[in-house]
Parts: structure tokens; C-alpha cells; sequence
């Protein structure tokens, strides 16, 4: 099962999925393909794995803000489960 949250981060509303597993998708609110490969059933709801996500923007400085300047040794510690 794919479960949402819905987090505001500096850059804007990010919509988070994850299923048992990882994080399975993160879309900012207003993009062109905004929760496109988000699967019909899904349940809007916070799991340990998205509230790791969370707390790890905190603590780490922002790594939605950094993680494109290749600052991965935060990210890394997070399970993702990316669908293409």
C-alpha cells in the first residue's frame, strides 16, 4: 500500500509517498506531472518512514534545498523505492 503526506517545506508544498519499504515519490504542488505515478489507492496518512523524511529536512539543513549540489551523505541513510 503507497501512503501520502502532504509537507511544507522552504521551497513549497511537497507532496511525499512511500509505501512499506521507501519513499516511493516526492512532487511539489503545482509542477506539470504533480503525483503522476501516484497509484489511484493510496491512504493520506504519515508513516515512520515519511516522518523520517521529514525530520530528516530539519535536521540535516534543508536537503530537499541541497540534495541537487550533490549532497547525498544525509539522503543516503533514507530507503527509497523509485518507480519509473
Amino acid at each position: 500500500m503507497i501512503y501520502t503526506y502532504k509537507y511544507k517545506s522552504p521551497l513549497g508544498r511537497i507532496l511525499l509517498a512511500a509505501d512499506e519499504v521507501g519513499i516511493t515519490g516526492l512532487w511539489f504542488e503545482g509542477q506539470k506531472y504533480f503525483a503522476n505515478t501516484l497509484p489511484d489507492k493510496h491512504i493520506p496518512q504519515e508513516t515512520e518512514i515519511l516522518t523520517e523524511a521529514k525530520h530528516s529536512d530539519k535536521q540535516c539543513g534543508r536537503f530537499y534545498c541541497r540534495f541537487p549540489m550533490d549532497r547525498r551523505s544525509h539522503t543516503e541513510k533514507l530507503p527509497a523505492k523509485w518507480q519509473r
